[in-house]
């Protein structure tokens, strides 16, 4: 069966957060009762011995525990793993029934003992579906081939970078059609919007399952080391932007989806499914690298006309990590919107010529975002000046187009920092929109006063398309030599329905 009239999927596992130490793994079983993970390194298949932990009821008898599960492995439940090596894992239940296997790595060990050369990747915007629910053909070409790619480049760790799923998306198929709700709709309930948070969460989740029933979307997921960061259609399009979002009628909605995000994608960063954290904003460090992943969903609200993107705790989150990172060659901020993609007057435009509702409102380039944007570019310009060495590259994806781009401070006493922007991987714009996309990142000069001057942008030169408007991946590669350490930025796409190949490559920049 194909596209919505496929079954959810049941069974799930999934790769969390990895140290050179310890690693978690997160899941999602139908079965109640005792659980059993086995591991052992690949090398040469020698067993690291297994962990046993249990479901207590199966999920059409609980009312939202979803049968997910996060169990951290490491020195706690008798794992000695060893850094940088790779091992394999399998879940089964008490019965021996297959619940899902897979590999990690583990993060080397501090920057001197990693290997010369890591490199991460990053995607987003997954919505594989046609208009009428059907898969859509076109929209498989990358996301089909891209496990092996990241085999073949060796990929550490992949970094989803928002829309994992689409709560109203297809229209046809929307949480938000007034005649496909009904199909799927608690007893009595005629809108989500009426539903609790309860039935919210439960509606999410199989939300969750449906969009992931895509079989590379589950072997990236097994494999490799994904870090979440959720964006706006895991609640609903643009959400936080619109006053509205603040207020009663939206309450319900966005604590059940945030609880599902939480069940299904964040859970795996924090090891633990016992309590939602107030925001998802979290960081790490990988040999050479350190990452923050900023949240800009969850805590998103529009109070009569400012829009706050974060709140003061994870500003503070994020400060104090970046005052951690400040020994680290590479610094990565992965957010779901892109910092640089549009113009001021280009966004306000926009909005006035639509609504709050629209895209242009959920830009960092709005003027209703000016404060948040301050914040964040005061602490960027800061920590670039008191560490002009380090490499500093800002993630993005949402934004349906790939492109790589370079931010000047006006000041010109500190380096440039640099943008690497991924989208979509599977929710493909017709011909005309992905070519209207790919151009808006070219009008580009500037995204609001910082300072007494304005923040630019500009285009990385290098080999290829930049921007790319079709479907694609992006890569950072790490690389170390006698002269110290390179980046370089990629994406990668399908042409002519051949493999996965490079359609954009920066080069080295040191």
């Amino acid at each position: 069966m194909k596209g919505f009239a496929r079954s959810m999927m049941e069974c799930l596992t999934g790769v969390g957060g990895t140290t050179s130490r310890q690693a978690i793994l997160w899941g999602r079983s139908p079965a109640p009762g005792p659980h059993h993970i086995e591991l052992w390194r690949r090398l040469d298949s020698r067993p690291l011995g297994g962990v046993d932990f249990s479901l207590s009821r199966a999920p059409a008898d609980r009312d939202v525990d979803d049968g997910t599960w996060v169990q951290p492995l490491g020195p706690e439940t008798g794992m000695v793993f060893e850094a940088s090596t790779d091992y394999g894992y399998r879940v089964t239940t008490q019965q021996g029934e297959m619940v899902g296997e897979g590999n990690f790595r583990t993060a080397p060990e501090g920057a001197e003992a990693a290997p010369d050369r890591l490199c991460f990747a990053l995607m987003s915007c997954n919505q594989p579906f046609a208009k009428d629910g059907t898969d859509d053909e076109r929209s498989l070409g990358l996301i089909s081939r891209t496990p092996a790619a990241l085999r073949r480049l060796d990929v550490e760790r992949v970094l989803m970078l928002g829309d994992q799923m689409y709560a109203d998306l297809p229209e046809p198929r929307s949480l938000f059609d007034e005649d496909y709700f009904p199909l799927i709709a608690p007893h009595g309930r005629e809108s989500i919007l009426e539903c609790t948070s309860e039935e919210v969460r439960r509606i999410y989740q199989d939300r969750h399952r449906l969009f992931w029933s895509l079989e590379a979307m589950r072997e990236i997921q097994a494999n490799w080391a994904c870090t979440f960061t959720i964006d706006d259609h895991e609640i609903l399009d643009n959400f936080g932007s619109a006053p509205d979002h603040a207020t009663r009628a939206y309450a319900a909605l966005r604590e059940g989806a945030l609880e599902a995000a939480f069940d299904y994608q964040t859970s795996r960063a924090f090891g633990r499914v016992d309590a939602r954290p107030a925001h998802f904003g979290h960081g790490f460090h990988h040999g050479p690298v350190s990452l923050y992943n900023l949240d800009l969903r969850s805590e998103k609200r529009n109070v009569d006309g400012n829009v706050s993107m974060f709140s003061l705790d994870q500003y503070t989150s994020f400060i104090a990590f970046l005052r951690k990172a400040a020994h680290q060659p590479v610094l990565l901020i992965a957010s779901s919107v892109p910092l640089l993609h549009i113009p001021d007057w280009l966004v306000n435009a926009g909005v006035a010529l639509t609504s709050m509702e629209g895209d242009a409102a959920d830009r960092w380039s709005y003027e209703g975002v000016a404060h948040s944007r301050a914040l964040f570019l005061q602490a960027l310009y800061d920590h670039r000046k008191r560490h002009p060495k380090q490499i500093i590259i800002l993630l993005g994806g949402d934004v349906h187009v790939g492109f790589a781009s370079e931010l000047h401070f006006p000041q010109g006493d500190v380096p440039p920092v640099y943008q690497l922007v991924s989208s979509a991987v599977t929710n493909r714009y017709s011909p005309v929109a992905q070519y209207l996309a790919s151009l808006l990142p070219k009008a580009t000069g500037s995204i609001g006063d910082f300072l007494d001057g304005e923040v630019s942008a500009k285009f990385l030169e290098g080999e290829g398309s930049n921007p790319y408007g079709d479907l694609n991946f992006g890569t950072v590669e790490v690389t170390r030599d006698a002269k110290g350490y390179d980046v370089r930025l990629q994406l990668h796409g399908v042409v002519d329905d051949d493999d996965v190949q490079v359609v954009y490559d920066s080069g080295p920049l040191r």
